[in-house]
């Protein structure tokens, strides 16, 4: 099983985005929770590809991340802690870019309002891992477009 986060950090609203695929490339699941039921998440799905966008203090949003505590970070080293406790659970993490263009290669639209696209971006995210890898083609995955973004 495949498993893809986008680890936002929001105290307003679950905002950790998850999608789960077949190792076939198959899409099974998608949602956002709470960062605080990442563990249980993973119990549930025991990924043996666990993919992650990786998050970097970028040097012009400094000043908003003064006294914050740094929820999606911590989503991160949960992912790094879960992956050294699973020998069968391959690690990849993916800037950014990646799950964008997991989403126009799928022909997803992001939601406008930001507190629902984290799932949308773990879907790119696996899209995108997917096709680079070789697994699926990038025209397979235009059939699901309506089901993510309803």
């Amino acid at each position: 099983m495949i498993l893809t986060i986008d680890p936002g950090g929001s105290l307003k609203v679950a905002s950790l985005g998850w999608c789960s695929f077949e190792d076939n490339g198959t899409l099974v699941d998608f949602g956002q929770i709470l960062p605080e039921d990442l563990v249980d998440l993973l119990r549930t799905i025991q990924p043996t590809t666990l993919i992650v966008e990786n998050y970097r203090n970028r040097p012009w949003k400094q000043k908003a991340h003064n006294w914050s505590d740094n929820k999606t970070s911590k989503c991160i080293g949960a992912c790094e802690m879960w992956n050294g406790m699973h020998d069968n659970c391959k690690l990849v993490l993916q800037d950014v870019n990646n799950g964008i263009t997991g989403v126009m290669w799928s022909g997803t639209k992001m939601p406008k309002d930001h507190d629902l696209s984290h799932q949308v971006m773990a879907y790119g995210h696996g899209v995108f891992y997917i096709i680079k890898n070789k697994i699926r083609t990038i025209q397979s995955y235009h059939n699901y477009v309506e089901r993510i973004v309803t």
